[in-house]
């Protein structure tokens, strides 16, 4: 525990007692009224919003109640200095948070503190699950965080008793009208100060020969203070296995120097804790706010690809658990420390999501609680179970579920913005020593999953199949086996397998690709002919042959063409036509139309495809099936169930898998009969 207290500046000594966990959001606000009520001296509150709702106003009159006695209040709001000039006026206020947002949450009673990362709102005392930590009788403590407190408030706006807001404070520090440099210097300084005096005061007890040690620190990217970056740091790039580690985040968007510290240098076991789409506070919201769930869905896949992209050698010991409990949402945020022999333990808790945001935009307080103590240990253990208990494992059958899956416009709004965020932070401090990079393109990471193969990968389709029970189990030793008689590169053996013209057993034919075929076809010579008459266009237009409106509509036409091309290619390439199993019941060949309208053949592993069962069309009456494979969950194929033809039933079921088939042949009846109640003459079927 000692290299973690070093990184530590202002370790606390705090009675092991005194320290309790609070468990679910009702606790919570009981906790919360309870101390408003007996609060005798102060009530410091510091939150990133106070909601409207009964909850939020039993609290506000509790408050007020102790007020009529001693009636003194302040209420301040933080407005980040970069929000001003056009921006500020044009901004719509649900966007304003990009600049940055005061985002510490904790909330002192006299000598008792709550720090937590939920907010004062209705669902945070209902059904939000986060974390609370309450520590009592520390006036050492108290002070260290009233002292932040105030040093905020001095750079933030007044709430007037008329309800508008004005500033009181120095003029220098005024959020909209200040300069900018000397505003974040001053308030830097000030913070800065506030840790050095906290400092002096703990070197002169000297009272560090006890069980428990609370470090508070800070994270404020405008001030230019990384305190929490250099402890977590420390922290992910341990590299002694003699600790376990659980991370909990409600915004799986990891600060992108972490995950390169946690994939190059850990040595330990590392569980992150993240929310299902449903359990995200913007499921089901209104617009492209109710994309957001999708997004850190994306993130997590990232994650989850990265992961199985390094080999078994290199390989972090990483576990993503998925939060989904009914009618709650997920914003608990913060880490467990748990060292192999059970004598001390730590956690972190606080306001962060360990993000890019939260690294530079926000103004985040944290702590670390590193404790000897038996009774302790035990506590923090039973609240990470009451979270862990309603989270399951991630693997990749998750991904395909219909819920996981992501537009293709998400992922490249996602790409796009992390890139844009790893060149806007590049620091020589977090170099890269792993010689896998960051973003592999997908034959490399098939090339290093390759490699990894020595050891039995648990995530691999296989196992997964192993668990789900949805297709027989086929041996790894096997496909081994096969695969080096052929080559050592997945490439090689597809170049060898399309030489052969034998040793192919079709399984699928679907009779009605040709009319996609021609529609491929035509799509391509009408995009091309809308470029060709472009100049003929112009050459009319100048002319005046044709006005300026039908110009206009050709060049619409000449610009659209491409579009729609590239939406047609993009579905009807993925058209299955024809699908082959090799006579060594290994390798499939998937005939699909290719960008110019032929035929184009895709060499698939038999351990690659994901059974039909599992597909997300498998309970619709779409015409359409996706066939999915393990490698690469969005590159999907798809399967017409109707006017097909099962050429082999027992290949197609060990292709496809049991449940689906049935499934087909359904369809498959239902649209003969179809069939045959239209051949029917009209007097046969008014005699029906």
């Amino acid at each position: 525990m000692k290299w973690l207290v070093e990184e530590c500046a202002l370790p606390i000594p705090v009675e092991s007692t005194s320290v309790r966990f609070m468990h679910t959001p009702s606790e919570f606000y009981s906790v919360l009224m309870e101390n408003a009520r007996n609060a005798k001296r102060r009530i410091v509150l510091a939150s990133l919003y106070l909601g409207t709702g009964p909850h939020e106003v039993d609290l506000v009159d509790t408050i007020k109640q102790r007020l009529s006695d001693e009636p003194e209040i302040e209420i301040r709001f933080f407005y980040h200095p970069d929000m001003r000039g056009a921006m500020r006026n044009s901004l719509p206020q649900r966007l304003n948070e990009i600049f940055g947002v005061q985002h510490m949450k904790f909330f002192i009673f006299d000598d008792t503190i709550i720090i937590s990362g939920a907010n004062l709102s209705e669902s945070y005392f209902t059904n939000r699950q986060d974390r609370y930590m309450l520590i009592e009788n520390n006036p050492l403590l108290i002070e260290f965080f009233e002292s932040i407190f105030e040093v905020i408030s001095s750079c933030s706006l007044s709430l007037t008793s008329t309800g508008s807001l004005s500033f009181k404070g120095e003029p220098s520090l005024h959020p909209i009208t200040c300069d900018q440099c000397i505003f974040r210097k001053t308030i830097s300084d000030e913070l800065l100060k506030a840790i050095s005096n906290m400092k002096h005061k703990l070197e002169e007890r000297k009272e560090l020969n006890c069980d428990t040690i609370l470090c508070p620190f800070l994270q404020m990217g405008p001030f230019d203070i990384h305190h929490e970056v250099d402890i977590l740091t420390k922290l992910f790039g341990h590299q002694v296995n003699e600790i376990q580690m659980t991370m909990s985040t409600g915004y799986l968007n990891l600060y992108e120097p972490y995950t390169d510290t946690i994939f190059n240098r850990a040595r330990y076991p590392l569980t992150i804790l993240l929310a299902s789409p449903q359990a995200n506070g913007f499921y089901n919201a209104s617009g492209l706010l109710g994309r957001i769930p999708l997004l850190y869905v994306y993130n997590s896949y990232e994650l989850y690809q990265k992961l199985l992209s390094i080999p078994a050698s290199d390989k972090p010991q990483i576990l993503l658990s998925e939060y989904n409990r009914p009618d709650w949402t997920f914003h608990a945020k913060g880490i467990w420390i748990d060292s192999v022999d059970r004598h001390w333990a730590a956690t972190l808790v606080g306001s962060s999501n360990y993000g890019y945001r939260s690294v530079f935009r926000d103004l985040e307080v944290g702590t670390l609680l590193m404790t000897t103590d038996e009774a302790l240990i035990r506590r923090m253990s039973e609240e990470r179970q009451s979270i862990m208990e309603f989270c399951s494992p991630m693997d990749s059958s998750v991904f395909l579920r219909k819920d996981h899956c992501v537009p293709m416009w998400i992922k490249i709004v996602t790409r796009r913005a992390s890139s844009s965020a790893a060149q806007l932070n590049q620091s020589p401090s977090y170099a890269r020593t792993h010689p896998i990079g960051n973003f592999l393109r997908k034959n490399q990471r098939r090339k290093y999953a390759t490699q990894a193969e020595t050891q039995r990968n648990p995530f691999e389709s296989v196992e997964i199949r192993e668990r789900l029970g949805g297709n027989r189990v086929r041996f790894i030793e096997r496909r081994n086996h096969y695969s080096s008689g052929l080559s050592t590169s997945d490439k090689a053996i597809n170049e060898q397998l399309e030489r052969e013209h034998e040793g192919w057993k079709p399984v699928y034919r679907y009779n009605g690709i040709v009319k996609y075929t021609f529609l491929s076809k035509m799509k391509f010579v009408q995009t091309l002919l809308s470029a060709m008459l472009l100049p003929y266009g112009y050459y009319l237009h100048v002319n005046e042959a044709i006005s300026d409106i039908v110009y206009g509509l050709m060049i619409a036409g000449s610009l659209s063409a491409p579009v729609i091309l590239f939406a047609f290619t993009r579905t009807f390439n993925r058209i299955v036509g024809v699908i082959s199993i090799h006579e060594n019941e290994q390798v499939v060949r998937i005939g699909h139309i290719s960008f110019w309208g032929g035929r184009k053949n895709t060499i698939v592993d038999m351990e690659d495809l994901v059974p039909l069962s599992y597909s997300p069309d498998s309970y619709t009456r779409s015409p359409f099936v996706r066939l999915c494979r393990h490698s690469d969950p969005s590159g999907f194929f798809l399967l017409n169930m109707t006017n097909v033809e099962i050429v082999d039933e027992k290949l197609a079921e060990l292709v496809f898998g049991t449940t689906m088939l049935s499934g087909s042949e359904d369809i498959l009846e239902e649209s003969k009969e179809e069939e045959q109640r239209q051949e029917k003459p009209e007097g046969l079927k008014k005699n029906e």
